[in-house]
């Protein structure tokens, strides 16, 4: 059973064994908003840098650490910290783990900006564990988890009450795939201390989401890997879990199913939610003691209308005072929200936010301040998908919640301006030639042209590094002449570079001119590759070879 859409995580971490399972991670954050006519909110869409935003922390509401991954060949961790609300792709962190393959970063936890813990790893399997200030992680600074032994792995969730005393919780890349626990200094974490479940009578698990009260008084929450997939809680120690004390909840009647998040006030009291497995899959919610939780008193949300869809994180200030949101799985995905009691929640009181014009995206995690401050978090589901930042205050005078947004488009750079520009004679025809060095990529792709200019109507468009200008193409003005050139890529045209040049007499081969200034006109083209997306920008912008417009 492949879960391709309903984790858009897992899009790229299908690569790493898990090949049945959806991919979920926490997310969260607090951030201040805009105001829009009924609701104050802001969507952020970063596109210079395709990939999702996965987990976020906040100390403050301006000071929040966001981790995830890139979409490059290969894809490497990535992550953002301070204000979230001033994320842009120039101010990101890449931790190069190139030379390993690339990797990711799933999930991250803060007692301040310069003290986390930060789980993740590479799509070889191996775990990655950073610890301090993140502003300072680097591939040779992590410590790794060598998991060869168990056929790989993967962290998906991590809790600390101190940098020394944590709680991390994922599972094995072996066949079938093993729930794995991990307790106290991350830093020690080994192969040989971890703590395996031996999941293989139930096909195997994957634990996706645990909150402690202390270290030893844990809810944890996953599902099974055997068909169909079971939701699986546990409680208590959690370095003395087994396949014997579990919750495994027998969902066979609705497909199977799973958990993807769980939040407690107390051991007894937790809210968890997930999806169903069956031929339409559906959000499901639990409330009350997680192990008590049973196929009966679960909240199975009916959204056959929206095409079915998932619950991927909750966040509760009480257990009738929740914000749970998620995503729906007509065409296209769109991100869900549910507000208030989670065992009132139904298909008819949820907020779906419309983001057809960005081929629809979905929420991973959602954290709030108070029931009227959240921030959540996610991608889009366009050709291309991109990471996401909502931030929102719903207004508190009694009118149901609703995330309205107004897209914020970070681009990439434009082309740096050409350099070394000179004059010569032409051998041939033409008044003068002007030459530059080659302008070099700078994150905003390859430069596509150069456009020529000494103030004429006429501009002159090359793809080399030199122009000759003819009595049509040149002002000369007092023996004098002013000659620029810019450059031009898929993002847009860079500053113009100039070079004034002066005459002993005027140049017998022209006539003065009095044209007016030359606009150069570019426009913008989308071209695309399979599920990639390039904009490309010039005069007369083509698609590079291979690419369709």
């Amino acid at each position: 059973m492949t879960f391709l859409q309903s984790r858009n995580l897992f899009k790229k971490l299908s690569m790493i064994a898990i090949a049945l399972l959806p991919l979920f991670c926490l997310t969260t954050a607090v951030a201040p908003a805009k105001a829009s006519t009924l609701f104050q909110g802001d969507l952020t869409v970063e596109t210079m840098t395709p990939g999702d935003l996965i987990s976020v922390t906040c100390i403050s509401s301006t000071n929040c650490i966001a981790v995830g991954f890139g979409s490059g060949n290969p894809a490497n961790p990535i992550f953002w910290t301070g204000d979230p609300s001033k994320w842009t792709a120039g101010n990101a962190y890449v931790i190069d783990l190139t030379s390993l393959g690339g990797g990711y970063l799933n999930t991250v936890t803060c007692s301040s900006s310069t003290n986390c813990v930060g789980v993740g790893g590479t799509f070889a399997g191996d775990i990655f564990v950073w610890t301090g200030d993140p502003s300072k992680w680097t591939a040779g600074n992590a410590y790794v988890i060598d998991l060869t032994s168990l056929g790989g792995g993967q962290l998906y969730s991590v809790t600390c009450s101190s940098s020394t005393n944590c709680v991390a919780v994922g599972s094995t890349n072996g066949i079938p795939n093993e729930p794995i626990v991990w307790t106290g200094d991350p830093s020690k974490w080994t192969a040989g201390n971890a703590n395996v479940i031996n999941f293989t009578s139930l096909g195997g698990g994957v634990l996706y989401s645990v909150t402690c009260s202390s270290s030893t008084n844990c809810v944890d929450v996953g599902s099974t890997t055997g068909i169909p997939n079971e939701p699986i809680v546990w409680t208590g120690d959690p370095s003395k879990w087994t396949a014997g004390n579990a919750n495994v909840i027998d969902l066979t009647s609705l497909g199977g199913g799973v958990l993807y998040s769980v939040t407690c006030s107390s051991s007894t009291n937790c809210v968890g939610v997930g999806n169903t497995f069956g031929s339409l899959r559906n959000p499901i919610v639990w409330t009350g003691d997680p192990s008590k939780w049973t196929a009966g008193n679960a909240n199975v949300i009916d959204l056959t209308s929206l095409g079915g869809g998932a619950l991927n994180s909750v966040t509760c200030s009480s257990s009738t005072n929740c914000v749970g949101v998620g995503v729906t799985y007509g065409i296209p995905n769109e991100p869900i929200v549910w507000t208030g009691d989670p065992s009132k929640w139904t298909a008819g009181n949820a907020n779906k936010v419309d983001l057809t014009s960005l081929g629809g995206g979905a929420l991973n995690s959602v954290t709030c301040s108070s029931s009227t401050n959240c921030v959540g978090v996610g991608n889009t589901f366009g050709s291309l998908q991109y990471p996401v930042i909502y931030s929102f205050v719903a207004p508190s005078f009694g009118i149901p919640w609703g995330w309205g947004y107004s897209p914020e488009v970070i681009n990439v750079p434009t082309p740096d301006a050409p350099t070394n520009l000179s004059v010569s004679t032409p051998r041939s025809g033409g008044i003068i030639t002007l030459s530059w060095s080659p302008v070099a990529e700078n994150g905003s792709g390859p430069i596509t042209s150069y456009v020529c200019s000494s103030g004429a109507a006429v501009t002159i468009s090359v793809t080399g590094t030199s122009c000759t200008f003819t009595n049509k193409s040149l002002i000369i003005t007092n023996n004098s002449a002013s000659l620029s050139v810019v450059a031009v890529n898929q993002s847009g045209t860079s500053d113009p570079a100039t070079l004034p040049v002066q005459w002993a007499s005027p140049p017998t081969t022209t006539t003065t001119t009095t044209t007016t200034t030359p606009v150069i006109t570019t426009k913008t083209i989308t071209c695309h590759k399979g599920i990639h997306l390039k904009k490309v920008t010039g005069v007369t912008p083509v698609c590079p070879s291979g690419w369709k417009k």
